[in-house]
């Protein structure tokens, strides 16, 4: 509505679904957001994309041309979007919830990340503005290396005997 041309792409688990003509659907976020996309005008329309499950090749495209990669998840186990979007430099606009903060944290990733109340939607308006508006520079190879040297195997294994040993 404010003159930003960018497409949606949406991935996973029954995305395909939610561009269907009927939402016969057992899943109720699936069948809300078919509702949404058909209520939408065909210009809007053609901008979604929403492929279902991708390729790896497609998904490294996705991750590494993309303004921001949007996570409003209510629930995430260990955050696996996010790490894979630091893997390739992304910004990341993401839900409040603890999985995310975390990996925030652990990746020192404060300065390529928005964090939004998983209820404001003008939190995310904004944040999905800022990034198409003023779109941050890329991060290099090395960069990003550094970014996920941060954590690892090892260094879980030594924080956790560092936490048994304060006991």
């Amino acid at each position: 509505e404010e003159g930003h041309q960018f497409d949606l792409v949406l991935t996973g688990r029954d995305t395909s679904k939610i561009s269907q003509t009927t939402a016969s659907e057992e899943n109720s976020y699936v069948a809300e957001i078919n509702s949404l996309y058909r209520s939408l005008d065909d210009s809007y329309k053609e901008r979604v994309k929403a492929p279902g499950f991708v390729s790896s090749d497609d998904l490294k495209r996705f991750y590494a041309t993309c303004s921001a990669v949007v996570l409003p998840s209510s629930y995430e186990g260990f955050g696996l979007p996010y790490v894979e979007a630091v893997s390739y430099g992304s910004p990341i606009i993401s839900s409040n919830i603890e999985p995310f903060q975390e990996q925030l944290r652990r990746y020192d990733y404060g300065d390529r990340s928005t964090i939004c109340s998983q209820v404001e939607t003008s939190d995310w308006k904004a944040a999905m503005q800022a990034s198409l508006e003023k779109p941050l520079s890329p991060l290099t190879k090395d960069q990003i290396e550094a970014k996920l040297s941060l954590w690892s195997w090892d260094s879980a294994a030594n924080r956790y005997l560092e936490l048994m040993q304060m006991q």
